[in-house]
């Protein structure tokens, strides 16, 4: 078990093997995305980020990273929420921005300012597309990002498809984060929320 020190600002809320020695945990830091790697004895890896530990911000004071995918490439995907909008910033396999990606390593996907928007979970597609599922107030919406980071007109309206059939919670006080997202060997995008 690993345990943040007492009076750090830090909640994590995801985590992803990287390799068969390390893991990723990904959160908020401060009301910014933070990126740490432990190694399997559960010690920071002072070879990734600064110290371990990579901070970024997207420009809210409430960003936080809630998801973690890793590409064929051995890329690091984060998603996660920023300002009501989801945020999603890559890093190469050493916790340093991809500076070819998006915006410096940065992309943020506007779904407006809404307080029930939430991102739930990411996942890479093979030819590094990034696809995301979260809420938007009432509405379970699938978003997709381009392997350059940018917003893909292909899919649905403007990169971002709203799934009718299934609707998000509102009464919680904050967003419904129930969504998981997987992909089908044969290039299908499950989605799940608790509906």
């Amino acid at each position: 078990m690993i345990v943040s020190a007492v009076g750090v600002n830090e909640a994590y809320y995801a985590v992803i093997m990287q390799d068969a020695n390390h893991f990723l945990v990904a959160g908020s830091s401060a009301g910014d995305f933070v990126l740490l790697r432990f190694d399997l004895g559960g010690n920071l890896d002072s070879n990734f980020g600064v110290g371990g530990r990579v901070i970024t911000n997207f420009g809210s004071g409430s960003d936080a990273a809630r998801g973690i995918a890793i590409s064929t490439a051995g890329l690091i995907l984060v998603g996660g929420d920023s300002g009501g909008n989801f945020g999603f910033a890559r890093y190469d396999a050493s916790g340093h921005l991809d500076q070819n990606y998006a915006q410096g390593g940065r992309q943020l996907f506007g779904v407006g300012s809404g307080v029930n928007n939430g991102l739930g979970g990411i996942v890479v597609q093979p030819t590094g597309e990034v696809v995301a599922v979260g809420s938007v107030g009432s509405s379970v919406v699938v978003v997709r990002l381009t392997a350059a980071g940018e917003a893909d007109g292909s899919f649905g309206n403007g990169g971002m498809v709203t799934l009718n059939q299934i609707t998000a919670r509102t009464d919680l006080g904050s967003p419904d984060r129930s969504e998981g997202i997987a992909l089908q060997s044969t290039g299908g995008i499950l989605v799940a929320n608790r509906t």
